[in-house]
């Protein structure tokens, strides 16, 4: 008897039924960009510690704060003025599930009490908040194959408005990678396509519907994963494509989603050969080191003018290339971050110092500064009447349940059907068989490096890129106007 197989799955490989329009553009081709013009100059007044506190995002650690505060969160908040907290994991400590919805609440009241500078609150939630009463959202690969902007922008508002019932105003989606190497082990269901113009396409509304309901949006991994098979969190990856093949995929997508007006860029442990000629001990540096990529090509060549917030201090792809933590940290912040996460409050103590003696120019502070304190405008944090926690009423709760749910079944996509058994039915087949197939990639070669995280260079030897003896599959072509393409 001849095999039958079903294959129902939430892929890419979508129809193109749904019309979004979408202008060609390329990195560096952008005329029209969003600049958000902030009136408040207040951030001029603060002292040289206050303006660098607005660079750091921590970690919640109330005995940390406490012990720097002698035992006062007011006097910790005078001390180390931070700019404001990723309310994550580490702020559960000891909390049990079914209570961490009201502490997340009543520790950004409590933060922003004890603070007299506005505070951003902020985490991932890339497919909803995850906590008990929040409603589950898919994947972005799910939202590419539902294919509609429509929904895409119910994602994003849907998000934001659970993110304002907590006092989240801040979050760090959605992913900008495409999904151009299978073998990728972080981007795939993270990504929304393999094609710069759906990416666009979508993103645009999801980022719309965050930013429109008060809650700034953050792409990444600028300059791009996707490409190299390896985990930026475990060494620095690469992204090997060549300068026109990066304009006309990731170059294209971060310079229209700069044009669309999104509020922050994250750039990723990821190198950039084709651009890059600075090194670090013979090595190209991350993005998050690198003067190149983020101050020359992101703000200067692509005009970016929103914040440039890091990922996170703690990873491989970031430790080891200076001999301790603090030093890599002051390097990012003068390679162009604005915003550190999860710096050492060693730090603020570090560049205070180097400023004084003339060792880091004030003017990069004022940068990170000015662009912090617009981002903060912007999103309404500077008004002293603002609404800091915005409860969800019943009915938007039904429409963000109604959003995750149409989202859910539109992705649902039909690979294939060679023997016509669709639809399902029991009269005709008595049994059924469902298979998940996992595939595991050969070990690939360790690209060897000094100190605690493992660096990658293109052009080294040990350190092939993307992969030896393989090329990533081409991504969907682009230039199919009138529609997000598949």
């Amino acid at each position: 008897m001849k095999n039958s197989f079903l294959i129902v799955t939430a892929t890419l490989l979508v129809s193109v039924f749904f019309s979004c329009t979408k202008e060609r553009v390329t990195a560096g081709s952008v005329n029209e960009v969003y600049e958000f013009q902030s009136v408040d100059s207040t951030w001029k007044l603060l002292t040289l510690r206050e303006k660098i506190g607005q660079t750091m995002l921590m970690l919640p650690d109330r005995k940390k704060e406490l012990d720097l505060g002698d035992g006062s969160l007011d006097v910790y908040f005078k001390r180390y003025p931070v700019t404001g907290y990723f309310m994550g994991w580490k702020l559960f400590t000891g909390v049990p599930e079914e209570e961490r919805v009201d502490f997340v609440r009543s520790s950004v009241e409590e933060y922003q009490k004890a603070s007299e500078l506005p505070l951003l609150f902020q985490q991932d939630y890339e497919s909803g908040v995850g906590l008990q009463g929040m409603t589950p959202f898919p994947k972005e690969m799910a939202l590419g194959a539902a294919n509609s902007p429509e929904l895409a922008y119910k994602y994003g508002k849907s998000v934001a408005l659970e993110c304002r019932s907590l006092g989240i105003n801040w979050v760090l989606h959605p992913v900008a990678d495409l999904n151009m190497n299978p073998l990728n082990p972080i981007v795939n269901t993270r990504s929304v396509s393999d094609n710069p113009e759906k990416a666009v396409c979508l993103l645009s509304e999801q980022i719309k519907g965050l930013q429109d309901n008060s809650v700034a949006a953050t792409i990444k991994h600028f300059p791009g994963d996707g490409v190299d098979y390896r985990d930026q969190h475990l060494m620095t990856t690469v992204n090997s494509l060549s300068e026109e093949m990066w304009k006309q995929y990731h170059g294209k997508v971060f310079a229209e989603l700069i044009k669309k007006g999104v509020a922050c860029i994250m750039p990723g442990h990821i190198t950039l050969p084709f651009y890059q000629k600075e090194r670090i001990n013979g090595y190209l540096p991350p993005a998050t080191l690198s003067h190149e990529l983020l101050t020359g090509l992101l703000k200067k060549e692509m005009h970016f003018n929103g914040v440039v917030v890091s990922d996170a201090m703690t990873m491989a792809g970031f430790r080891g290339w200076y001999k301790n933590d603090l030093e890599g940290q002051v390097a990012s912040f003068l390679a162009g971050v604005d915003i550190l996460l999860w710096p050492s409050y060693e730090y603020m103590d570090t560049v205070e110092v180097r400023i004084q003696r003339g060792e880091i120019p004030m003017e990069r502070l004022d940068d990170a500064v000015r662009r912090v304190w617009a981002m903060k405008e912007r999103f309404g944090l500077l008004n002293k009447n603002r609404e800091l926690i915005r409860p969800v009423s019943a009915e938007e709760k039904a429409e963000i349940r109604e959003a995750a749910k149409e989202i859910t079944e539109r992705s649902i996509t039909l690979v294939r059907d060679e023997d016509h058994k669709l639809p399902l039915s029991l009269e005709k087949s008595k049994s059924f068989f469902l298979g998940f197939f996992i595939f595991f990639p050969l070990t690939a070669r360790r690209c060897p490096a000094p100190g605690r995280g493992t660096r990658g260079s293109a052009g080294s030897p040990a350190c092939p890129s993307p992969l030896p003896g393989h090329r990533h599959r081409p991504p969907s072509a682009p230039g199919n106007a009138g529609f997000c393409p598949p």
